[in-house]
């Protein structure tokens, strides 16, 4: 069937406008292009400092065990995941300050577990009844816990709430920042 009467014939397309459609289908693909590459950039600034921070931290908690048995000091644990925004949003502003990954290296075995798939990180979350994100919990040797904090810490409230911890060997050491410093 046509839209045409009879009698009348169909128009045809200029000439100036022949391309038009594949011009149009160009312009899709360079805009779907833009959008990924933007999408692509936002993304990656989103996991700026997640797995970068200045803390060095192990990923076997037993192993953590082992060094903290070694040197006699207390583990600090970590539980974050992938899609937890505060443990993205610490990463990147507090733990990624080189004075904070000394103070932790300096008293205590970074140990960090993460949660996002299920797995051995899902199992010690459940096992330590971890129910907030972040969660940072300090242990002895033994992997007994001895204190926990759920929730974002800025630079001066994890100072402040480490440093009570902290091997008492080394609390005379040069890598101790103060507390009124470490605020951001």
């Amino acid at each position: 069937m046509s839209d045409t009467t009879p009698g009348q014939q169909a128009a045809a397309v200029p000439a100036s406008n022949a391309g038009g459609g594949l011009r149009m289908a160009m312009l899709a693909v360079v805009v779907a292009v833009g959008v990924l590459w933007v999408g692509r950039v936002w993304w990656r600034s989103t996991q700026a400092g997640v797995a970068h921070d200045a803390v060095g931290w192990l990923t076997d908690l037993d192993e953590a065990g082992r060094v903290a048995t070694e040197s006699n000091k207390p583990v600090l644990v970590k539980f974050t995941a992938d899609w937890c925004g505060p443990c993205k949003s610490m990463s990147r502003h507090v733990l990624s300050d080189a004075g904070v990954g000394r103070f932790i290296r300096g008293g205590f075995v970074p140990v960090i577990v993460d949660i996002t798939a299920p797995g051995p990180g899902q199992r010690l979350a459940d096992a330590y009844g971890v129910a907030v994100l972040p969660t940072l919990m300090v242990l002895d040797a033994q992997l007994r816990e001895i204190a926990r904090k759920g929730g974002y810490l800025d630079k001066t409230g994890l100072i402040a709430w480490l440093d009570p911890m902290r091997n008492a060997a080394d609390h005379a050491s040069t890598d101790r920042i103060p507390v009124a410093d470490s605020h951001q």
